[in-house]
């Protein structure tokens, strides 16, 4: 994703993308400060592009202490999205088949919520806040973003036995 966000950043001059109209919303985000993607997404993208108004950049609510209140997130996404729906959300592939912090076998399509505290089996920020299956399937586009050969396996395995959620992602396009 880090790819993307520089790509964007060495075109948002040459390009007529509406930047001060554009609304960024996080889809996950690690429950630690120390391995926040706000981070990343503030260095990579948001701190080169200044015609995007900090009042249409919306953080997933995470703090030293942990994840923040996932219902205030919601409600601020649903009061600004009447629709509560993405026109566009770009998402990456782990290397052990997870989009957003949705794993291979979450428990988290919901027709009410959008977004969920999760926990997951992982060394890393096992607390995460994420987006429901539901609401990247209501987007108007959806883009994956899979690098590296060792996710080859993920994207056959999930063609052929059809046994992943998020199967349901890739059958969008």
């Amino acid at each position: 994703i880090l790819g993307v966000y520089k790509y964007l950043v060495a075109h948002s001059s040459k390009n007529s993308l509406p930047w001060d109209k554009v609304h960024i919303w996080q889809v996950d985000e690690r429950c630690e400060s120390t391995h926040a993607n706000a981070r990343d997404l503030k260095k990579f993208l948001l701190d080169d592009i200044p015609e995007i108004p900090l009042s249409q950049v919306h953080f997933m609510p995470i703090s030293d202490t942990g994840c923040g209140d996932i219902a205030a997130y919601q409600k601020e996404f649903s009061s600004a999205n009447p629709k509560r729906k993405f026109n566009y959300i770009i998402l990456g592939l782990g290397s052990d088949g997870h989009t957003a912090s949705l794993f291979p076998g979450s428990k988290t399509i919901s027709e009410t919520a959008d977004f969920k505290h999760v926990e997951v089996v992982t060394s890393t920020s096992p607390k995460r806040l994420t987006v429901t299956f539901d609401l990247i399937n209501r987007s108007d586009w959806v883009s994956v973003l899979v690098v590296g050969s060792e996710k080859r396996d993920i994207i056959r395995d999930t063609n052929r036995e059809r046994s992943f959620q998020f199967l349901r992602l890739l059958m969008l396009s």
